[in-house]
């Protein structure tokens, strides 16, 4: 009677629990809200306690534990295991953050680290670069509280600045591709040198990369190598030349031509330096001479060019310090004789005062026992000279001077003329008596004198690109 009893309730007790839907015969389907293990309640199929449809106890619909998007393990959103924001695999530099834009603005501060001095100083700073190299890896600092003292390939543990957008303007945008981004040194005490580091390997680029500013941004501050170019202007001014129609290669740290004459139409295997930009050009600044590749020139139209003169071949036969007619700057002039025997191209030859040197530029042949007339402009007053060398430059000065001509390619001295204030008279120019043989000849001022050939009508007088006057 006891066990009947039982087995009725229970089968009762079973039937109820039926009829409320609280245990699944075989056959039910899952209509939401299981009951959880921990009370909690959800609307996905899964065994997790989230509202997604993965098994993970994010609210992602990812794989991963975190709580973003990604299939990564990191919490920003792209799929790389970084912590930047790009798609890569690398963690972006401080030098890289700061020339990609969008992370450092004109007067943040700047802690860089782990980097290597690239470039000898200059009067105002240096740069400095990754060790890896690459785009984006270099900028310019700008030592405005003084030098550091740094060289090449000092190894910078440290070193903390300001975030300068240089533009000559005084309204720095890094988006206009018309400034130049610098970290401010302002305490040469603010950056640790702890010995030595490789300097990267130059990035190899095109001259036309170089010329668009929007594809050269990225490698401003970089340590770039142009191959095999061309000059197509050697004298652009300021110690500057030009490549392949644009490309401005700048004496910052290094002149080559100090040491060497290039022409147009010369060609380089390689010129490599960092990439700087100044006064609306992005320039190479090459930092010393094993920055140049082997350079070749163009081929000769003369029996000689400059690179094959030997002492004799020209000399100085006649000086105009100070015309009337015109100011010094379109007036002055230094005529030349060709001794040779034989034709000569002076593209490139050397032209100094006391001063300054300057090389003329552009081919100018002159025959053999021919004067040329080196003009101080190319607006000479006097008509059109054979040759212009830079009258802001190379000045005839009143009071007495040094004129030098050379073939610095050959390291040959041509002539050299010391004149004193006492013969030099406005309007009249001042010539050699007669035509030199050897540079000692027009040493000796005695053998110069005042011309007495009025040039036109001009109411100046000398023999510009003909034989002097005698001299009584």
């Amino acid at each position: 009677m006891t066990t009947r009893k039982l087995s009725t309730l229970l089968i009762l007790v079973g039937a109820s629990l039926l009829a409320a839907g609280c245990v699944k015969g075989k056959g039910d389907e899952d209509t939401g809200n299981q009951v959880t293990g921990d009370g909690g309640s959800e609307a996905d199929a899964d065994t997790d306690a989230d509202a997604d449809t993965d098994t993970d106890a994010d609210a992602d619909a990812d794989t991963d534990t975190d709580t973003d998007a990604d299939t990564d393990a990191d919490t920003d959103a792209d799929t790389d295991a970084d912590t930047d924001t790009d798609t890569d695999t690398d963690t972006d530099s401080v030098i890289n953050l700061l020339q990609m834009g969008g992370t450092y603005a004109h007067g943040d501060t700047i802690e860089v680290t782990d980097a290597v001095v690239s470039s000898p100083e200059s009067s105002y700073g240096f740069f400095i670069s990754d060790l890896d190299g690459g785009p984006y890896s270099g900028v310019y600092v700008y030592a405005s509280g003084g030098l550091p003292g740094v060289t090449t390939g000092d190894y910078i543990a440290d070193l903390n600045g300001v975030v300068v957008e240089y533009d000559l303007d005084g309204n720095p945008d890094a988006t206009t591709y018309d400034t130049l981004t610098e970290i401010e040194l302002t305490d040469p005490a603010y950056i640790t040198i702890d010995g030595t580091a490789t300097v990267p390997d130059p990035t190899v680029v095109s001259t036309a990369d170089l010329m668009d500013p929007k594809s050269a941004e990225v490698y401003e501050g970089v340590l770039v190598t142009v191959e095999n170019v061309t000059i197509t202007n050697p004298d652009l001014g300021y110690g500057e030349f030009e490549v392949d129609g644009g490309l401005h290669i700048d004496d910052l740290f290094y002149a080559i031509t100090d040491d060497m004459t290039i022409k147009e139409g010369g060609t380089f295997t390689s010129i490599t330096g960092p990439l700087y930009f100044s006064y609306g050009d992005y320039k190479i600044v090459p930092r010393d001479a094993g920055d140049y590749g082997t350079y070749t020139d163009p081929p000769c139209p003369a029996d000689k060019c400059v690179g094959d003169l030997a002492d004799g071949d020209l000399f100085i036969t006649e000086l105009f310090p100070n015309p009337a007619y015109c100011g010094d700057s379109e007036g002055e002039y230094i005529e030349i004789y060709n001794n040779s025997g034989g034709s000569i191209d002076i593209d490139g030859l050397q032209v100094s005062d006391a001063s300054n040197t300057v090389s003329i530029s552009g081919s100018t042949v002159v025959a053999a026992g021919d004067y040329a007339v080196l003009g101080s402009s190319d607006k000479w007053c006097f008509g059109t000279p054979d040759a212009v060398y830079d009258g802001g430059s190379i000045t005839l000065n009143n009071g007495g001077d040094t004129i030098t001509i050379a073939d610095a390619s050959a390291g040959v001295t041509l002539d050299e003329v010391t004149y004193t204030g006492d013969i030099v008279n406005s309007h009249y120019a001042i010539g050699y008596n007669g035509v030199p043989t050897a540079q000692a000849d027009n040493d000796d001022m005695a053998n110069w004198c005042a011309q007495s050939t009025e040039i036109g009508s001009t109411g100046d007088y000398g023999t510009p690109g003909a034989a002097n006057d005698a001299c009584r």
